[in-house]
């Protein structure tokens, strides 16, 4: 999609953060090395009703989990908004279910993050990798 500067992530307060809380540093470790350096720091958890962005992710989320329910396949392409469209949104459609998550999880996983260490304190390995890859 042509982002080549770290990404930070902005959750909704309600519904993530109980499942985020602990994992981000093993999340961010298990990512490939060019995927890694574009993740930002770790999420911030916001109210949703107190932060527009985030009611706009959480209205286009309904009409995407809408769409894939009623079988449309070509969403991601046409977005099918009643509406219409009035300008083109950078967008990118997926299906990412738990296998895809377990074998992308495994295949980013470094030697370094494989290590017993790594498990057990994963911001450290974490911090132990980013300094490895900036010689």
């Amino acid at each position: 999609m042509g982002i080549d500067e770290p990404v930070d992530f902005i959750f909704d307060n309600e519904s993530e953060k109980a499942n985020l809380s602990g994992i981000w540093p093993m999340l961010k470790l298990s990512s490939a090395p060019a995927f890694r350096k574009n993740v930002g720091r770790e999420p911030e958890f916001m109210n949703d009703d107190d932060t527009p962005p985030l009611q706009a992710a959480d209205f286009y989320a309904w009409w995407v989990r809408k769409w894939t329910i009623d079988g449309v396949t070509d969403w991601a392409e046409k977005l099918p908004f009643p509406w219409g469209m009035k300008r083109d949104i950078r967008r990118l459609g997926a299906e990412f279910g738990e296998r895809d998550f377990i074998l992308e999880f495994e295949k980013g996983l470094s030697p370094e993050a494989r290590a017993r260490w790594a498990i057990k304190d994963p911001a450290a390995a974490l911090k132990d990798l980013e300094s490895r890859e900036a010689l």
